[in-house]
């Protein structure tokens, strides 16, 4: 109840935020005056289609972010996580055994120094 009655007084002194058509209105106004653009100039420049997810391929919901790829914060931590797991896949297909020389396959891990058990016991044995 104390609750509720909060949020009603915050919502009354809460700064009114203008519709999204009227955002664009006054965006297409500003572009007339500002770059001299025609009417339908500045309708273009505002009426952008959205795009589609970089992730997952959903359709992105019109907002006013005009730069947005990606259609939610899971698509987009999957995304970033999926450039550093090529990154370090990459990197671990880099790597050379500290002893013969060859490179390591399959290696789990990117400080991994050798290629076999075998290679391991025998640089054990030759460094003590």
């Amino acid at each position: 109840m104390v609750r509720e009655a909060a949020r009603t007084a915050m919502r009354a002194v809460r700064p009114k935020v203008p519709p999204f058509p009227a955002w664009k209105a006054l965006l297409q106004q500003s572009l007339r005056k500002s770059a001299q653009f025609s009417d339908d100039e500045a309708a273009m420049l505002t009426l952008h289609e959205p795009g589609w997810c970089e992730q997952c391929g959903k359709r992105l919901p019109d907002l006013r972010h005009w730069r947005r790829i990606f259609c939610d914060r899971k698509c987009l931590n999957d995304y970033f996580n999926g450039l550093t797991a090529k990154a370090r896949a990459e990197e671990r297909a880099r790597l050379k055994c500290v002893v013969c020389g060859e490179p390591i396959t399959g290696a789990k891990r990117s400080h991994q120094k050798y290629c076999s058990e075998r290679c391991r016991q025998k640089r054990r044995r030759t460094c003590t």
